[in-house]
């Protein structure tokens, strides 16, 4: 190692590297070769069973990290198909050094990389958290981009373990992007944190327990009471008077009608929530032709707005525009930006999301890119807010403008036409981070009546409550670590509350949109979970969402470059 370091440099690509470490060590030949370290990487990645690679120089290495601020390995793609990366140091002090991923496809992300001159935008990016000394990352090293950030100040080397595996079947495939494991007891491998980019569909049920309920006794009461009614009538003589037959019959017949309006009312008696459904094979009502800056095409559409007459606004993030498509159209038509990329009053860059004020028919824009909040009025253009990290913007009953602040990790809130100021803080505000008064990189938000603000707080995979003049906010979705179980969310984005409270949110890593009640510990899935893909019932990173005055659900369905729309059925 001390020679390796003399070197300072002993690849082209890393500060310092020591190939051949399966060879060296003992003991990591027995780890990358143990049967039930190979049995449960197999069982992780489904069908595939995995062998260790048997190309000497990627059969095992050794990355070394110190305090002078190189990075300790640029973005690249492994040529094996999986590796498994133990962290052999002690990172609690060690400020860099993060492992980091880029969130699009490998063809995606080199672009990315060379568009930005290696200075990718966060939003692309997803860090890694090794979760202390003897974790491990497993992943798809050959299809995912990743690179670890340089170290600024340490106590001791940072020091990665590389072993590399692949499928004995070549012509399996797998889809598994990547997992994180924990060390716990004795053995990392068997106490494993599950993180994973794989969806399967969920059969949830759409009922309430109480409804179920009431219709059991109207079921069963009315039952008997068709059996009981003729009952007078048998045999060759009344065992009742006639007059008790007829008072009897009189009562079962009131007693059918008012069990069934029981039935039908009994939800809203209780004030419970309507259990909706949408149809799972959808239309798409926006793009859907392939990813382009045609009238007919959208590129990376991110935040969306209905206005009444079904009439689609779109954050058209990779065309730099916002698009609208009218009800029932076959192309949009762009009504902000759509003059490339810039920092000009007519062009935006990386628009994230767009909201109509109805008061004056204005659009309100979240210029991502250019760190801006802009007003546009019959092509005329007004920059509300500066300096800002916005990402997306929400109007309550009262007209007042929030937006969320992704760099400085809060919401903020603006009386309409009063934007000479820093405006107030109404969610986090107190550093990033994961305690209740803490966001880690806001994105989406929505405002209830009561003037209670809802955020997806998205590197903490977790929905944020924070009710007006609180302090700190409440968990209301995800927040059990990142993940696709019910209990779990990966990024959320897109979010919308109900009358009664139900929480909508897209859950862009795991492809699909949920449902949550406040105060129930799990989720259910509402459209999609149905896997990564583009078929009519799939979605691929669905982040933007919104309601139409019929409940119908629109998605933004990011990477397959369309809107889709999720029709009602009850």
């Amino acid at each position: 190692m001390k020679r390796e370091m003399n070197h300072q440099i002993s690849d082209p690509r890393h500060p310092a590297l020591i190939r051949f470490g399966g060879y060296r060590s003992k003991w990591l030949q027995d780890f990358n070769r143990c049967p039930r370290v190979l049995q449960h990487l197999s069982n992780i990645t489904g069908d595939v069973e995995l062998i260790p690679t048997t190309l000497q120089s990627n059969y095992s290495h050794t990355n070394i990290g110190y305090a002078n601020m190189t990075t300790v390995d640029h973005f690249h793609r492994d040529s094996v198909p999986y590796v498994l990366i133990l962290l052999a140091s002690d990172m609690t002090n060690t400020v860099g050094g993060e492992l980091q991923l880029i969130e699009r496809q490998h063809e995606e992300a080199f672009r990315l990389i060379e568009q930005y001159e290696g200075k990718v935008l966060k939003e692309f990016i997803r860090s890694i958290d090794y979760l202390g000394s003897n974790s491990c990352v497993f992943m798809q090293g050959c299809r995912i981009v990743h690179g670890v950030t340089g170290i600024e100040s340490c106590t001791e080397l940072r020091i990665t373990v590389v072993n590399s595996y692949m499928s004995s079947n070549l012509f399996v495939v797998d889809h598994t992007r990547y997992e994180t494991f924990r060390k716990e007891k004795t053995d990392a491998l068997e106490f494993a944190m599950h993180k994973m980019w794989r969806s399967y569909s969920q059969i949830y049920d759409l009922g309430s327990g109480k409804l179920k309920f009431a219709r059991i006794i109207a079921v069963v009461l009315t039952s008997c009471l068709v059996v009981i009614w003729p009952f007078p009538m048998y045999g060759t003589a009344y065992v009742f008077s006639k007059s008790f037959f007829t008072g009897w019959v009189s009562i079962g017949i009131i007693w059918m009608f008012f069990s069934f309006c029981i039935v039908g009312v009994y939800p809203i008696v209780e004030n419970q929530p309507k259990f909706s459904k949408w149809k799972q094979n959808v239309i798409t009502v926006a793009g859907g032709n392939g990813q382009g800056q045609k009238s007919n095409q959208l590129n990376w559409p991110k935040g969306i707005f209905i206005d009444k007459n079904k009439n689609i606004f779109i954050a058209d993030s990779n065309n730099h525009r916002i698009i609208e498509w009218k009800y029932n159209a076959k192309e949009g038509q762009i009504i902000a930006g759509g003059n490339k990329q810039g920092n000009q009053m007519n062009q935006l860059n990386l628009p994230s999301d767009v909201i109509i004020n109805q008061q004056n028919h204005s659009i309100i824009i979240a210029d991502n890119g250019n760190r801006r909040v802009i007003q546009w009025i019959n092509l005329n253009q007004q920059i509300l807010i500066n300096n800002i990290d916005c990402w997306s913007l929400t109007i309550d009953k009262n007209g007042f403008l929030y937006v969320s602040d992704f760099g400085e990790n809060e919401v903020r809130r603006w009386k309409m036409g009063e934007y000479n100021n820093e405006g107030t803080v109404v969610a986090g505000g107190n550093g990033k981070g994961k305690k209740l008064n803490q966001l880690n990189y806001p994105t989406f938000i929505f405002v209830d009546e009561e003037q209670s603000v809802y955020v997806s707080d998205r590197d903490n995979d977790r929905v944020m409550k924070w009710k007006k003049d609180a302090k700190e906010g409440r968990i209301v979705a995800g927040g059990n670590d990142q993940g696709e179980s019910l209990n779990q969310l990966y990024y959320p984005g897109g979010i919308i509350v109900d009358d009664f409270g139900q929480i909508f949110v897209t859950d862009y890593g795991n492809d699909r949109v949920m449902r949550w009640c406040e105060d129930k510990d799990e989720g259910e899935i509402v459209v999609g979970g149905k896997g990564q893909g583009n078929q009519s019932n799939q979605l691929n990173s669905s982040i933007g969402l919104c309601f139409d005055d019929e409940k119908n659900l629109y998605v933004a369905d990011y990477l397959n470059y369309r809107i889709q729309k999720f029709e009602l059925i009850l």
